[in-house]
């Protein structure tokens, strides 16, 4: 009986081998740093998920519009609406990449308009932050 399991505990530590070894040759030396002291591999990036832009709504006058205004984004030909967050403004994509056309607008003022570029290092993307101001509308 023990040559049997003897047998089964060998073939099972090769089984494990053969999955494991790879693996670990794969994922490379936690010290690949640059010069610098920069990682240069994808095992020093974290798990979490950056804001691709920052936007700051405001009016001409300095008043914090974030409350009453909505932000729109334009990626790659896709319109998608901005997150309002927390006592930041707002937050618009998600480990997006690539040319972003924000628009903000908000009763009783002209919408306002800009672009910004998202460009990522190895691990994610560098957040941009972009300021609106909106002028108040025309009286009719």
């Amino acid at each position: 009986m023990r040559d049997v399991v003897g047998a089964h505990q060998e073939s099972v530590m090769r089984s494990l081998f053969v999955v494991v070894f790879p693996c670990l040759v794969a994922c490379g030396d936690k010290d690949d740093r640059d010069s610098s002291g920069t990682a240069t591999t994808s095992e020093d990036c974290s798990l979490d998920v950056r804001t691709s832009v920052l936007v700051d709504v405001s009016a001409a006058s300095g008043e914090d519009l974030s409350s009453v205004a909505t932000v729109t984004y334009t990626v790659d030909g896709t319109e998608s609406e901005c997150s309002e967050l927390f006592d930041v403004g707002f937050g618009c994509g998600a480990e997006l990449e690539g040319d972003f056309i924000l628009r903000a607008s908000a009763e009783g003022y002209e919408d306002a308009e800009d672009t910004v570029t998202v460009e990522a290092d190895d691990c994610h993307v560098i957040t941009q932050s972009v300021s609106l101001v909106l002028e108040p509308a025309a009286s009719p």
